[in-house]
C-alpha cells in the first residue's frame, strides 16, 4: 500500500507490519462507523427523485424545505446534483493537506462504489449515474437519476 501514514507506522519498527495489524492498533471502530454514514447515506424520495438526507436537517420536513429552496434557485436537475455530492477536500477539511492525490482519488472511488451498490439495492428499478468529477486534487462524487437529467 502506497500510503504515507502506513509507511511511517511500519518504519517505527512494529513487530507486525501488515495492514491488519495497523488497523487493529491505529483505527478506531467508531471512526469506521462514522464514515459509514458517507458510504451508506440516509436517503429520502421527494418529487420522484432520490436525495441524500443527512444530519444537517432537523427532520424530513426541514430537508424538503431546503430541497424546494434549491429547486427554486437552480432547477430540479441541478438541485439533485448539488445535494447528492461529497467533495473529498471538504469531507476531510482539517486533515487533507498531507494527503496524496492518489489517496483522495481512492477515497472517491470507494464512495462511488458504495453509492452504486447502495442505490442499486435500495432502488433496483431506478437508473443512476454515479461519477467522480473535479480532478485528482479536488475529487467529488455525485449521483443523479439517469432517466431524469
Amino acid at each position: 500500500m502506497d500510503n504515507w501514514k502506513f509507511k511511517k507506522w511500519k518504519e517505527e519498527g512494529w513487530t507486525y507490519q501488515d495492514i491488519d495489524a495497523y488497523i487493529g492498533m491505529e483505527i478506531y471502530p467508531e471512526d469506521i462507523e462514522i464514515f459509514s454514514t458517507i458510504l451508506l447515506p440516509n436517503i429520502i424520495v421527494y418529487k420522484d427523485r432520490i436525495f441524500i438526507y443527512d444530519n444537517i436537517f432537523k427532520d424530513e420536513s426541514d430537508a424538503k424545505k431546503s430541497i424546494d429552496s434549491l429547486i427554486l434557485s437552480f432547477g430540479l436537475d441541478d438541485a439533485e446534483k448539488l445535494i447528492n455530492r461529497v467533495r473529498i477536500p471538504e469531507l476531510f477539511i482539517n486533515n487533507i493537506d498531507n494527503t496524496e492525490p492518489s489517496t483522495r482519488m481512492n477515497i472517491a472511488k470507494l464512495i462511488k462504489h458504495n453509492w452504486e451498490y447502495h442505490l442499486l439495492k435500495k432502488f433496483p428499478n431506478k437508473d443512476f449515474t454515479v461519477e467522480i468529477t473535479g480532478g485528482k486534487f479536488d475529487p467529488e462524487v455525485v449521483f443523479y437519476q439517469k432517466n431524469q437529467v
